[in-house]
């Protein structure tokens, strides 16, 4: 979970950084940060005030915490962003830490999906973010998310000379990759769709139950936005790409709890007025596997161009 941070966070966020700070040290990782110097507990507590400071949990613990906010760095005044906007559409994501332990887990992702879908609800339609030139790993996951490299900045950045600042931008209103599948379980008495759309922070999962009765049968329609976490929709899709339909099956089963409802037993007609305004674009392109009355079962990709 991914949340807005409260007072209690800043321990917590202040040994996320001192962790990098170690892992710096040992040579476990390249960010360029330095200890003492940038970031610090106070690096932490300047954006709790703002209200901009953002956590991740798990389980209770904080793994890790970003600032989002649309405080632009001095040097973006000259850089040749591709993407011009308005200030009050630029939406800037500073100081992503993940704690050594969690790597590899996905959590970065799921944090730029976060920000992603933070910066369409308050109405920006430019993303922008700075990484440390030595700092590959970032560059790397930010490249894969769809973010473009414009220019590399000599600076003094929070403190730290000699800085080979790189600038990344992302148009938020590029057209968008929808990945989802069609999955019947419990002998076809189930439909159930998993959807992953680019840059939205939660999988959709629709739930369609076919009730049979002395009448013939009626539809059942749900919709969950925290069923299934990030990776989980991803690993079943995955499987539903590469044809493997029985994993699939056992995977959405495995994984599958019926959380965050966004609407629970309705029928079609007002499934359709129920859909999160972010998703409705990529609600149309799945509307005629979800709503028509044979199944098709299977894996389908659509390119969905925001409105």
């Amino acid at each position: 979970m991914i949340r807005t941070a409260e007072r209690t966070d800043l321990d917590a966020v202040e040994r996320l950084y001192n962790e990098i700070h170690d892992a710096e040290e040992a040579g476990i990782i390249t960010t360029g940060w330095i200890r003492n110097i940038y970031p610090t507990r106070a690096t932490a507590e300047a954006a709790l005030d703002r209200g901009d400071l953002f956590v991740m949990e798990d389980d209770n613990v904080i793994i890790g915490a970003a600032i989002i906010n649309q405080i632009q760095v001095n040097v973006y005044s000259t850089a040749p962003w591709k993407n011009q906007a308005p200030d009050d559409e630029i939406c800037v994501l500073h100081t992503l830490v993940i704690s050594p332990k969690h790597r590899g887990k996905g959590c970065g992702r799921r944090f730029i999906d976060f920000y992603e879908s933070y910066a369409r609800r308050i109405g920006c339609t430019e993303l922008r973010i700075d990484t440390n030139k030595r700092n590959q790993a970032a560059r790397m996951m930010y490249a894969k998310n769809g973010y473009t490299e414009i220019a590399t900045v000599p600076t003094v950045f929070n403190g730290i000379p000699g800085v080979d600042l790189v600038l990344l931008e992302k148009d938020l209103y590029k057209p968008l990759r929808l990945r989802y599948a069609c999955i019947l379980t419990d002998y076809g008495e189930l439909r159930w769709i998993v959807a992953r759309l680019e840059g939205m922070d939660h999988p959709l999962v629709f739930k369609r139950t076919v009730l049979k009765d002395e009448a013939g049968h009626f539809d059942n329609h749900c919709l969950y936005r925290d069923a299934l976490t990030v990776e989980q929709a991803d690993e079943i899709l995955d499987a539903g790409e590469n044809g493997e339909k029985r994993k699939a099956n056992t995977l959405l089963k495995r994984y599958v709890k019926l959380d965050g409802a966004i609407c629970e037993d309705v029928g079609e007609i007002q499934l359709d007025d129920r859909i999160p305004d972010d998703w409705y674009d990529a609600w149309k392109a799945m509307e005629s596997v979800i709503t028509i009355s044979i199944d098709l079962p299977g894996y389908y990709e659509e390119v969905i161009k925001p409105e």
